[in-house]
């Protein structure tokens, strides 16, 4: 069975970071943000297929120095301009031989891959989307369903007056090639405005969720995603190796450490992820931020909801809030 991970976009909205590294492998958790889609897939699932546009080099050398290390192929197929979700989906059906499953590759969520599998394997249909319940539904593409989870409305961005359910569409599908009849090939589309919408006769299911569900495509929902998914883990600190620590350190977890890192005396936490080779200087406070590697924080500063890409180097005394920096 193939995966399909759309991961083509250009990571707008976590610039700077993303002008030096692509958002499929920018790291959550000392993780890259794909691997945590990988790492969950089942052994059912024995191709990766990435629909991929920017910075296409870097993630073929990502993938090149781990494949050795994964159960599965891995394959980049490249669109030459942005197609859209479901542009992008038909993009790869030479890859595709059956029933797929499709993953966005900037939404972080607890769905187990083997279980959304089964239920549209039971269903029968031609597709099946994971489903999870909001708030505020209009950021959005709303799902009316019946009893037999059978999909019977569809919405894309709603306005409040035309919100008729709470449950979004959670951006992860498993699907039939009969999709692909669906999909204007060649040109951008939207698979959640111009197909979704107009093939519920055909037997589109719901298969609703528990646990966590994150788009992870700003700064904010970046460190959300991180914090919840510490949380959700009851994670306390989790430290890497060859790390050194001052024993007046305080840790407020959850926190995640690297390997390398060194810490005079400072507060960290909660909700902190230090890369490998992070340095901290003495009576610096950082809190709900991720550091990527080698970043040195110096005497005094102060770090908070913030993201600092690899080797930024911040000042005596600075206090850097809600930002996104790079060197």
């Amino acid at each position: 069975m193939e995966c399909i991970i759309l991961a083509g976009g250009f990571g707008t909205r976590l610039r700077p970071v993303t002008n030096q590294i692509p958002k499929p492998i920018l790291p959550l958790l000392n993780q890259p943000m794909i691997m945590h889609i990988i790492e969950k897939l089942p052994d059912i699932v024995d191709t990766v297929v990435l629909a991929v546009n920017y910075k296409k080099e870097m993630l073929e050398d990502y993938f090149r120095g781990i494949q050795e290390d994964l159960d599965k192929e891995i394959i980049l197929v490249e669109e030459e301009e942005p197609l859209g979700t479901g542009g992008a989906i038909r993009n790869c059906k030479s890859r595709i031989t059956d029933s797929f499953i499709v993953f966005n590759g900037d939404v972080i969520h607890s769905l187990d891959p083997a279980e959304i599998i089964a239920f549209h394997n039971e269903k029968g249909g031609i597709g099946t989307l994971a489903v999870w319940e909001v708030k505020d539904p209009t950021r959005f593409g709303i799902i009316g369903y019946d009893g037999n989870q059978r999909i019977t409305r569809f919405l894309e961005k709603p306005t409040p007056e035309e919100v008729f359910s709470n449950s979004i569409n959670a951006g992860t599908y498993v699907l039939e090639p009969e999709i692909f009849d669906h999909i204007e090939p060649g040109r951008k589309v939207s698979i959640e405005r111009e197909v979704y919408p107009f093939i519920t006769d055909s037997g589109l299911y719901a298969f609703p969720f528990q646990g966590y569900w994150v788009d992870a495509g700003t700064r904010e929902d970046f460190l959300s995603a991180s914090s919840t998914i510490m949380n959700y883990r009851k994670i306390e600190v989790v430290q890497g190796e060859g790390n050194i620590i001052h024993p007046d350190v305080k840790m407020v977890p959850p926190v995640i450490l690297g390997n390398g890192c060194s810490i005079s005396n400072a507060v960290i936490g909660p909700n902190v992820v230090l890369g490998d080779g992070t340095r901290i200087d003495k009576d610096v406070r950082i809190e709900n931020s991720t550091l990527m590697e080698n970043v040195l924080v110096r005497k005094g500063a102060v770090i908070q909801d913030s993201i600092l890409g690899k080797g930024v180097d911040i000042p005596k005394k600075r206090v850097v809030e809600e930002s996104i920096l790079d060197v």
